[in-house]
């Protein structure tokens, strides 16, 4: 599993797949250019003290003087070429990322932490840059190296090959195998427990003013502080794997040298070789196994990256909430009507539906209203008609049933006013497009306009250009509001669901916020869930809903005397209003 997921990484960058081969070429040049340096070196020294004729040592001066050229223009060039094809193969792999999330959202991802979907998207993303620069092209590198190195002992002396051979297998295979199963646990921990620090940092940071209020300080800090103690013991351990590494490879490597001199030195004195390779056969391997050094790092490497490519993998085994129809059919242009019957919503397999047998309809203007005690499913009736969560039975826009319509073309008909719209951290203006194509100034200033946010502009010394803050810090609740009305307002759609849009706002602002919903609204057929029963129309049709079932459906007027819950609630509010009124002097507009 985790050795498919690490397969699939590399292939979503098989378009550098050239690049990556132009690269390990000439990182191989380059480290061939060490090692043959290193033996051109002692070639020439050791023939130059004979004092053979100066044109004898002209060959190996200027190949040591191309070897030293070519080592530092090779390896320039296979890190410009490796890092260029990677960090290119990059954007396309957080596309891909992001679309799994997209495909996902928003119910499919409602059990993930902020932090944790941060790290899947940026670090574990990042991680794979490490899979062709710190993993394949080492490891590819030092096997071509070794292979030439065998080649030359093989030409000066067999056995000396043979040598060659067993340490170049302890040092690409063995050695990386002990370092890899070492450090195994640590590398496979750290990828989720980095996750859960930063989700942890991220939600500490969004209720620090709670956390302080309740004297909650301490027991997060303690939380964090727990979290980066289990990553400062991991990171030790991979710090000592590496120390390890660096230790056996070292040792390989004055194996290596000590073992080519006890096989060569013999066969020089017998006059089977000459002189001068005995310094060639001595430093040789000390230049091929200084290349191979890197490969235990390549090992703890590939860990990192599989324990982040299994992350990555784990996206793609989420089952989407609601799929797109395989032959997606046209919604007609306009509203003619929107109809639910006998339609079901259940949570994965669990038997308690948390919408039971909804059957309601609004025809083209009208405005429904859809009330209930909290939990009663009516922001779980507005995912559905988003297109957010699958249902049974039958829901009809304009004739056309709703799950085979994709889901695009869905949203572009159909929009959702939250009970409290998140806000960027950017420019108003950024947060009314969206990113959209309509976005250009004179739209987003009609749409603030129109939104009854001109008195915001006035005040902001930048206009729409000047930055909100995080999560809106700069503007109040209704303002806030008021520009998710505005994303709205930019592109009109057919059909509005208001899932209490006025729910965190005080009488004043909820009052002028309703006000210019029905004003904006007015020609839009719209849905609005509340919990606030008198600023309902008395001609509006509402339904109540009680446990996931429409308990109740009336206008407004005939359901206050039904003695239900509709009428229950509708008297508790105006006498809790009338309460206001006769003991704090405010009165009701």
């Amino acid at each position: 599993m985790t050795l498919a997921a690490e397969r699939k990484l590399w292939q979503s960058m098989r378009a550098q797949r050239w690049e990556f081969a132009g690269a390990t070429l000439l990182g191989f040049m380059a480290a061939a250019c060490s090692v043959v340096l290193l033996g051109a070196a002692a070639w020439l020294i050791a023939t130059a003290a004979g004092a053979p004729p100066v044109i004898t040592l002209a060959v190996a001066a200027a190949l040591v003087r191309a070897c030293a050229l070519g080592r530092a223009i090779f390896r320039y060039v296979e890190r410009l070429t490796g890092h260029d094809a990677a960090f290119r193969g990059l954007p396309g792999l957080r596309v891909a990322v992001f679309q799994q999330l997209e495909r996902l959202a928003p119910s499919g991802i409602a059990h993930f932490g902020r932090g944790d979907l941060l790290v899947r998207m940026v670090a574990d993303v990042d991680s794979a840059v490490d899979l062709p620069l710190r993993v394949v092209l080492p490891w590819m590198q030092g096997v071509l190296v070794v292979v030439g190195t065998v080649v030359f002992f093989w030409w000066l002396l067999p056995a000396a090959a043979v040598l060659m051979i067993v340490l170049g297998l302890v040092a690409v295979v063995l050695v990386p195998w002990l370092i890899a199963r070492l450090t195994a646990h640590a590398e496979s921990r750290l990828a989720p427990l980095r996750g859960e620090l930063s989700a942890s940092l991220v939600t500490a940071f969004a209720g620090a003013s709670d956390i302080q209020a309740f004297g909650a300080s301490d027991r997060v800090e303690q939380q964090l502080a727990d979290i980066d103690a289990q990553l400062t013991r991991l990171g030790r351990r991979e710090a000592f794997g590496l120390g390890l590494a660096g230790a056996l490879m070292t040792a390989v490597q004055g194996i290596a040298v000590v073992a080519s001199l006890c096989l060569v030195g013999p066969a020089v004195i017998d006059g089977q070789i000459a002189a001068v390779w005995l310094a060639v056969a001595a430093l040789l391997p000390l230049a091929a196994f200084d290349v191979l050094a890197v490969i235990p790092a390549a090992a703890i490497a590939d860990k990192k990256v599989r324990a982040a490519a299994l992350r990555l993998e784990s996206l793609n085994d989420l089952k989407t909430p609601v799929d797109d129809p395989s032959a997606p059919v046209h919604l007609p242009a306009g509203f003619s009507g929107l109809s639910l019957q006998h339609v079901n919503v259940a949570l994965g397999s669990s038997p308690n539906a948390i919408l039971a047998d909804i059957s309601l309809w609004i025809a083209p203007h009208e405005h429904v209203y859809v009330v209930g005690p909290s939990g009663a499913g009516k922001s779980t009736l507005a995912s559905v008609l988003m297109g957010f969560t699958r249902y049974s039975g039958s829901i009809a826009i304009n004739g056309v049933e709703l799950h085979s319509v994709s889901q695009e073309q869905l949203r572009q008909r159909v929009g959702l006013l939250e009970q409290r719209a998140h806000i960027f951290g950017t420019t108003i203006q950024e947060n009314v497009a969206l990113g959209r194509d309509a976005g250009d100034e004179q739209h987003v200033r009609q749409a603030l306009a129109d939104a009854q946010l001109e008195p915001l502009l006035d005040r902001m010394t930048e206009g729409i250009n000047t930055r909100v803050g995080t999560f809106g810090s700069s503007i109040s609740g209704g303002e806030a509001q008021r520009i998710a009305v505005a994303r709205l307002l930019i592109e009109p759609r057919d059909l509005m669901l208001l899932d209490e849009p006025t729910a965190h706002l005080d009488g004043e602002n909820a009052r002028a916020l309703e006000a210019m919903l029905s004003e904006q609204f007015a020609s839009t057929a719209s849905i609005t869930i509340t919990h606030q029963l008198l600023t309902i129309p008395a001609s509006a049709r509402v339904f109540v809903l009680e446990n996931g079932r429409i308990t109740e459906s009336a206008t407004c007027s005939e359901l206050q005397h039904g003695g239900g819950w509709f009428a229950e609630q509708f008297q508790s509010q105006w006498d809790f209003e009338l309460m206001q009124s006769n003991g704090f002097g405010i009165l009701r507009e």
